[in-house]
């Protein structure tokens, strides 16, 4: 399979998502084993906490893929980054796609801070480690920029603002081999 572990996810996913209906174990919805047409394998799995953290799991020997959705699990960022105080992380997502492919980590997080001060933290945070930032842009309630090091890694965040005072922000790090 060279499409590689998201190619196996998005195909695992389309054929779970009817079976995660029936799991025997209250934390483990589903898991298995898909073959791809090469032969190549990728194990998965879906698991539900009692919290309702939802965690997808894909594994190959091209790589990873993980995605927590309404998870407490600690975010570990690349390149320094942290999440700001009054984070409230909703997802989190981490893709590894083997030697020689890119990897990158993702944090989807709610904040009653504004987004001029969410996007100055991770600006902030982002020259400190080297990254020069490329673009910026802000429309219809939702400031975003993106930073650089190199022609390898990223740093690219946005946050949406709500109505509410509770914004959304997504903050993704990459690195390309």
């Amino acid at each position: 399979m060279r499409n590689g572990p998201i190619g196996k996810f998005i195909a695992v996913m389309s054929v779970l998502a009817l079976a995660a209906c029936g799991g025997s174990n209250e934390d483990e919805v589903v898991s298995g084993t898909v073959t791809g047409e090469d032969g190549e394998t990728a194990e998965y799995r879906i698991s539900e906490g009692d919290d309702g953290e939802v965690s997808y799991k894909v594994e190959s020997e091209d790589g990873s893929f993980e995605l927590n959705a309404n998870s407490d699990k600690p975010v570990d960022l690349p390149f320094g980054l942290t999440l700001p105080r009054g984070a409230d992380v909703q997802t989190n997502m981490t893709m590894n796609q083997g030697e020689g492919r890119p990897s990158s980590t993702t944090v989807i997080f709610q904040t009653k801070q504004s987004a001029d001060d969410i996007i100055a933290f991770y600006k902030a945070k982002a020259k400190a480690e080297g990254f020069k930032v490329k673009t910026e842009i802000t429309s219809q309630g939702t400031k975003m920029f993106v930073s650089q090091r190199g022609d390898k890694e990223s740093i690219n965040v946005s946050v949406t603002e709500q109505e509410n005072g509770v914004n959304v922000a997504n903050v993704s790090a990459v690195t390309k081999p």
